[in-house]
């Protein structure tokens, strides 16, 4: 999974994809934060530095930092028995050009090279 880390400077903001990035900006102070030290998610172990949590965004404005969901995986009872969900499943080696159960996806392979 690919992280996104950023840390708030008294001039802006520091983006980068590793802690490391941020690390470099002449900016940054890197102070040991013990909530990072213990493992929180969303914090890094230097204070200041935080994760942008998958399926959110971060919004820059003169107002501060404010963060916002734009995904959640919805979480619920799987009802159907194993002989139905195991019926409709697309099958490796399938020639059926037929939609996937899961709206959206398509069962096709690419056969162009490199893919």
């Amino acid at each position: 999974m690919l992280r996104r880390w950023f840390a708030a400077t008294q001039d802006g903001v520091i983006f980068g994809s590793e802690p490391k990035a941020i690390l470099a900006h002449p900016d940054f102070r890197a102070v040991l934060d013990a909530d990072g030290l213990r493992d929180i998610p969303g914090h890094a172990m230097f204070r200041g530095m935080r994760e942008v949590k998958p399926g959110h965004t971060v919004r820059v404005s003169r107002a501060g930092l404010t963060g916002q969901a734009y995904w959640r995986l919805a979480v619920r009872e799987h009802t159907d028995s194993l002989e139905q969900t195991t019926s409709s499943a697309w099958r490796p080696g399938s020639t059926s050009a037929s939609p996937s159960p899961i709206r959206g996806w398509s069962t096709t392979r690419s056969t162009s090279p490199g893919r």
